[in-house]
């Protein structure tokens, strides 16, 4: 099993919900788990957590907890990976889910 793989694999939901995200089988995200991920893979994979604001710990692929998430709209910082939605009272993203 690789770690880094099955941890990021576990960081950004599980594997259906990575299937889900990616458009994979759940067969190929379990083989992830097995044989690890190739570099346009893992390059598919951290816009999935950029894209789901998932603060992940690069070096073992793991979720971080504490850190510092950026809303791509408008550079508002979340204080933790949770939080879905953009704090900053302007932001054009946050009008959106408020609709």
């Amino acid at each position: 099993m690789n770690n880094f793989a099955s941890n990021l694999i576990d960081a950004l939901g599980g594997t259906v919900v990575v299937s889900r995200k990616t458009h994979a089988p759940v067969s190929t995200v379990h083989s992830w788990r097995e044989r690890g991920l190739t570099a346009s893979r893992l390059a598919h994979l951290k816009l999935v957590a950029e894209k789901d604001r998932v603060a992940i710990d690069w070096a073992t692929g793991s979720r971080t907890e504490a850190a510092v998430v950026h809303c791509p709209t408008c550079e508002a910082r979340a204080e933790h990976p949770s939080v879905r939605s953009c704090t900053a009272p302007d932001c054009p993203m946050r009008a959106r889910e408020a609709a």
